[in-house]
């Protein structure tokens, strides 16, 4: 069969309905985004700063208790639920937004709600996605989801750059609450086959379920230390260099399509290719940050710059794709919605933690200094916990030797 038909038969039935729902999420998402962002900017740095504390927040204050959830009720129906939560959420806002002004703190209060929600799903989401897709294509279907969100995000921002000079604020909120009571609707479709029974006795965090498997718990480590340095040094030195360097805003959205476009690249490789070693995998691509990291710190014109950030995009997709859709394939049903809530937390909610750590290093060192201490200890991470991860999966498969030549 070939890789265009292996793609059409992944695309049908139960995992289609979750990609389209997942997708028509994040278009709304991208627009309502960038609208609060251009809405929250009327009160200046703090204001988009309160509007994003509170929207990342809830990842790392709700994230466990999520993949507790996950595995303690029927992922179906929280999937479902917190899509209509979160369109019950804007929905407020989206009424105020027409008929008036919109307060920034209303939109501190309505992303804490939606990001909520979207704390909640997605360890659901993903702990489902095993019994919609069999084992060997849970790696291109997670690519899949990835590439559709990359793209359609892109699309979206774009649009409502577009369309910020024509539509009030309520018009976004709107598009969004639709956006998630549609998702929602399409959810009630899917069969997730019988509930797992979980006991009341395993523990209520996933950290038990990966003590024994030593390479997933250091590649779920390296993903949070990865994107806490991608996010607290790369993002803001794009903004850095493309005010002071390479011409205003116009460059910063290229920047930031060009990472787009990394994370599609990676997706649709990794759509194709599935790896003998993920769990490894997804700890040794991140050596490849650095390079992206040179590449924007020294580069004598724009289109260098591009480069270097699509390689950052698409270091951070494939680490994420890889690592879930290892701990799809080797953590038991009864146990996956906390592990997933762990790799959710190391990559959702490190992300604030990047910016608080990170960021005000800017104002006494330079960005080019930042890029290159940042990509300097990413790739002694990646090299060190590439080694690490190759010997605990040889000695694990010795004592797996010993176990069965004594049970012989």
């Amino acid at each position: 069969m070939g890789a265009r038909n292996r793609a059409g038969a992944i695309l049908r039935g139960g995992f289609a309905t979750a990609c389209t729902a997942t997708v028509l999420n994040q278009l709304g998402n991208s627009l309502q985004f960038v609208a609060v962002l251009w809405y929250a900017g009327a009160a200046g740095p703090l204001g988009i700063t309160a509007v994003r504390v509170c929207d990342t927040l809830p990842a790392l204050l709700f994230g466990l208790h999520a993949g507790l959830v996950a595995d303690r009720r029927a992922r179906g129906r929280t999937v479902v639920w917190t899509n209509a939560a979160a369109a019950a959420a804007v929905t407020p806002i989206a009424v105020a937004g027409l008929t008036g002004t919109v307060p920034v703190w209303s939109l501190a209060v309505t992303g804490f709600c939606v990001s909520t929600t979207v704390t909640y799903a997605a360890p659901a989401l993903g702990a489902i996605l095993p019994a919609l897709v069999a084992r060997d294509r849970l790696q291109r279907a997670n690519a899949i989801m990835t590439g559709g969100k990359a793209v359609v995000g892109v699309v979206g921002q774009a649009a409502a750059a577009a369309l910020l000079t024509v539509l009030v604020p309520g018009d976004f909120f709107v598009v969004n609450a639709l956006t998630f009571m549609g998702a929602a609707l399409l959810l009630t479709r899917l069969r997730t086959g019988a509930p797992v029974v979980v006991a009341d006795s395993v523990p209520h965090i996933g950290f038990a379920a990966v003590r024994l498997r030593v390479g997933l718990r250091l590649a779920i480590a390296m993903l949070g230390l990865g994107v806490a340095v991608m996010t607290g040094i790369w993002t803001v030195a794009i903004v850095e260099l493309a005010r002071t360097r390479f011409g205003g805003a116009w460059a910063l959205s290229l920047l930031l399509m060009a990472s787009a476009l990394g994370t599609v690249s990676a997706t649709a490789f990794l759509g194709r290719l599935r790896p003998a070693l993920p769990v490894r995998s997804s700890v040794a691509v991140w050596a490849l940050l650095p390079i992206g990291y040179v590449l924007i710190a020294y580069a004598p014109s724009l289109p260098i710059a591009l480069v270097g950030t699509a390689v950052v995009g698409a270091t951070a997709a494939a680490s994420i794709v890889l690592v879930t859709s290892a701990a799809q394939e080797s953590v038991p049903a009864d146990s996956l919605g906390r592990v997933l809530s762990l790799i959710y937390l190391a990559n959702a909610g490190s992300k604030p933690l990047g910016l608080l750590l990170l960021g005000p290093l800017f104002t006494v060192l330079g960005v080019r200094t930042l890029l290159d201490a940042g990509g300097a200890l990413i790739l002694a991470a990646s090299v060190l916990g590439t080694l690490h991860v190759r010997r605990a999966t040889l000695r694990f498969r010795q004592a797996a030797a010993g176990h069965s030549a004594r049970a012989m």
